[in-house]
This record gives structure tokens, C-alpha cells and sequence, in this order.
């Protein structure tokens, strides 16, 4: 009897966290000081952006379909904005949209901006998905020259300083 309550047991953790979601963003910045740009994208599962849309705004976004993209553009640039923020020097920089590419579970979100002084430190604020899941994990890594760097963000940590120097 206390064999089979253990393997019961055993079985119900295995399948509670075999069917437990994880959620997690992955977002590279990459600074290249021969064209002063900073490079950004972010990479984002498509079921859990497109519950995030439904929740916020009452949007149904289909990640699937170019045409739905297109046609949300701004408001999904305007999330990434909001959520996703680099600083330098106390100014928040602006990046624009340059490209999306699609898989089968993800979105990669491809955002540029242009840099005007020398970075010695970047300020990221990443708080992507973490008004849909407080488990939500948000992975960040940054390559300026020979600097690389990573950080995870989640509802405790919000924010970081890269000292690329």
C-alpha cells in the first residue's frame, strides 16, 4: 500500500510538472560602435503574447498570420516600448522597428536605434509579460565590442546596469 501511495505520488509531481508552462522571453542587444546602433530583439512565445493582448487591450493578435501583424504593428511596438527600456546617460532611447521572423512557437522582434554618445553603461527595464505571469522570466543578454553580459529580469529584479566599460 505505501509503494503504490509513493508511485501515485511520484506519478502526480512528474505530470504537474511535465504540464506546467514556463515562461520565459529572450532579448539580445547588441551595440556595433562603427555605425553607433544598438541592435534589439526579442524573442517572445506567441501563445503567451497573444493571451497578453487579449488581456490588455481585448486584441486578438494571430502571430500566425502576417496580415494580423501588420495590421497591430503599433500596438505591439508600443508594448515592447513600454515593457522592454534602454537608458543611457538618463535618456531612454528611442529604437524603431526593423523586422519580425516567425517560428513555431516564437516571434523575434527586431528593433534599431541610433546612438549619439560613447556608452559606458546601459540601464535596461525589461518588464515584459510580468502583468500576464508572476512566474514570468525575461533573459537579456548584451554584447557591446568585447563586453558580454547577461541578466535575468522577473517581478523583483525590473532593471539592471550593464557597465559595458
Amino acid at each position: 500500500m505505501i509503494v503504490q501511495f509513493k508511485t501515485i505520488s511520484v506519478l502526480i509531481i512528474f505530470l504537474f510538472l511535465w504540464f506546467h508552462p514556463i515562461h520565459v522571453s529572450v532579448t539580445n542587444v547588441e551595440y556595433f560602435p562603427e555605425t553607433s546602433e544598438l541592435e534589439l530583439s526579442t524573442k517572445i512565445f506567441k501563445d503567451d503574447f497573444q493571451l497578453l493582448f487579449v488581456h490588455l487591450n481585448e486584441l486578438n493578435i494571430e502571430f500566425e498570420n502576417e496580415d494580423s501583424i501588420h495590421k497591430y504593428q503599433d500596438e505591439i511596438d508600443s508594448y515592447i516600448r513600454k515593457n522592454l527600456k534602454v537608458i543611457i546617460h538618463e535618456n531612454e532611447c528611442k529604437y524603431y522597428f526593423k523586422d519580425y521572423k516567425i517560428n513555431d512557437e516564437a516571434i523575434w522582434l527586431s528593433y534599431t536605434m541610433k546612438i549619439t554618445d560613447e556608452i559606458e553603461s546601459l540601464k535596461i527595464k525589461n518588464t515584459l509579460l510580468l502583468d500576464l505571469y508572476f512566474d514570468q522570466k525575461n533573459l537579456l543578454i548584451l554584447k557591446a565590442g568585447d563586453y558580454n553580459d547577461g541578466f535575468q529580469f522577473n517581478l523583483k529584479h525590473k532593471e539592471h546596469i550593464f557597465d559595458v566599460n
